[in-house]
């Protein structure tokens, strides 16, 4: 799994979006998985905070992830989602073990 890719979004949704965003995602989720190179999937809330999330993303490598960013589909749905979003911070991890 050395050329792997995962990513985690950290994201703040705006006070109020959160269940849009949450309406949002099964688009995200067919979007991403009809793209080759495509993981796995996960979207995780905050227990603590109900506008706070993690998208979980694995790519088979970084060439995939950018197919699918560069894809028409996807900029599509991103018009829908960056208007709810107050913050993103990306982190990239490696498997190790």
């Amino acid at each position: 799994m050395p050329d792997h890719l995962i990513e985690h979004s950290h994201i703040q949704i705006k006070d109020g979006q959160a269940e849009r965003y949450i309406e949002l995602f099964p688009t995200f989720r067919s979007i991403f998985f009809s793209h080759p190179g495509a993981v796995s999937l996960r979207l995780l809330r905050d227990k603590a905070s109900e506008s706070a999330f993690i998208c979980s993303m694995e790519w088979e490598s970084a060439a995939a992830k950018e197919r699918l960013i560069k894809s028409p589909e996807i900029k599509a749905w991103m018009e829908i989602f960056w208007p709810l979003v107050g913050n993103e911070q990306n982190s990239y991890f490696e498997e190790v073990g």
